[in-house]
């Protein structure tokens, strides 16, 4: 500890003597405006007389382009780790099917819930941003597919 400091301490001396500027270490790239929607979808229909609807519940997670990236890496993680394999995406947003039923329209979305429960206990992701150079950001925290976010 004690060398490290006289090292920044010679560093900053020898910079200072030569008229040399400190060099900027370039920030990592880093999502901002994170957040994660449920977003529904309805088809109603009528047979027989009785209203019914086809639905489908959606996780709609974005975020604010990070500049200089050419695209995002989506990391998931299961109960049994987390994947080796990303699965790419040009820009933002990132959407999944999470939820979908089929039954009379008065029942409303019986299962929606429970399938969003199942969901978020199985599935997470995280997203970081991949720059042109090749470098990549910082990762996002870990999402909780299917529940909204912040």
């Amino acid at each position: 500890m004690c060398c490290a400091l006289w090292l920044l301490l010679l560093l900053g001396l020898v910079s200072a003597c030569t008229g040399l500027a400190p060099v900027a270490l370039p920030q990592p790239q880093v999502l901002t405006g994170l957040h994660a929607t449920l977003e529904d979808e309805t088809d109603r229909y009528t047979q027989d007389g009785v209203e019914y609807w086809r639905w489908k519940t959606h996780w709609v997670v974005r975020w604010d382009p990070v500049p200089g990236a050419v695209a995002y890496e989506l990391v998931y993680m299961t109960s049994e780790g987390a994947s080796n394999k990303t699965s790419r995406l040009d820009q933002p947003p990132y959407r999944l099917e999470v939820a979908l039923g089929d039954n009379a329209q008065h029942e409303g979305m019986p299962t929606r819930a429970m399938q969003l429960l199942t969901i978020q206990g199985l599935l997470a992701v995280k997203i970081l941003p991949r720059l042109a150079d090749g470098s990549i950001g910082t990762f996002s925290t870990w999402l909780q597919v299917g529940r909204p976010y912040p």
